[in-house]
C-alpha cells in the first residue's frame, strides 16, 4: 500500500531558533537565525535596530533611555556603530514609553511628571538621529494608554519585527508586524 521513496539527500532538519534576551544593561544583540525578545514594557522604552541586509540587530529595554539608563542607551548606540556597516540602512523600531510615566506614584517613585512620556519619546528619537540613523527609518508604536504592556520580537530568520500590545484589563492583544 505505502510505497517507500528513496531520495539522494537527507531530510533537512531545522535547528531550534535561539532566543536572545536583554542583558543586565537592557541590551541584546543577535544575528541570523536568532530572535530577540525584549521582555514586557509598560513605561519602559523598547528600541529595536535591524539591518535586514546583513541580518543583524541590536535592541534596548530601558526605564528611561535619556535619564535613568542614559549610559546603557549610549552603550547600545555604540554597539550599533560596531555592528552596522551603514546606519542609514538600518530600520529602527520604538515602542513602550507609556504615559504611565507621567503619573505621580508617590511612595512607589515611578512618576516623573506630566508630559514626561512625550519628552522622553522625542529625546530618544533625537539621540538616535544624532547617532547617524535616518529619521525616515524610525517607526513608532508608542503606548498611548495606561495599563497596556508591549513586547518587541526581532526575528532574524525572516528579518521581521513584531510588537505585541496587550491590554492588562481585558487580556486582549494585537500584534503589529513590520
Amino acid at each position: 500500500m505505502f510505497q517507500e521513496r528513496k531520495t539522494s539527500r537527507p531530510a533537512v532538519q531545522r535547528e531550534p531558533t535561539e532566543v536572545v534576551t536583554p542583558d543586565d544593561r537592557g541590551i541584546a544583540i543577535a544575528k541570523r537565525g536568532q530572535i530577540i525578545e525584549s521582555g514586557a514594557a509598560g513605561p519602559c522604552t523598547l528600541i529595536g535596530m535591524l539591518d535586514r541586509r546583513s541580518g543583524v540587530a541590536v535592541s534596548g529595554h530601558f526605564v528611561r533611555p535619556n535619564d535613568v539608563n542614559e549610559d546603557d542607551f549610549a552603550s547600545m548606540l555604540e554597539q550599533g556603530r560596531k555592528l552596522f556597516k551603514n546606519p542609514k540602512t538600518v530600520d529602527v523600531f520604538l515602542a513602550g514609553c507609556s504615559t504611565e510615566s507621567d503619573l505621580d506614584f508617590d511612595e512607589a517613585g515611578g512618576g516623573y511628571g506630566a508630559g514626561d512620556a512625550r519628552r522622553s519619546r522625542q529625546l530618544t528619537i533625537d539621540k538616535i538621529v544624532r547617532a547617524g540613523y535616518s529619521r525616515d527609518a524610525i517607526r513608532t508604536e508608542w503606548q498611548d494608554e495606561v495599563f497596556l504592556t508591549q513586547e518587541m520580537f526581532i526575528n532574524l530568520s525572516d528579518c521581521s519585527v513584531s510588537i505585541e500590545t496587550m491590554n492588562m484589563d481585558d487580556r486582549s492583544a494585537k500584534t503589529t508586524r513590520y
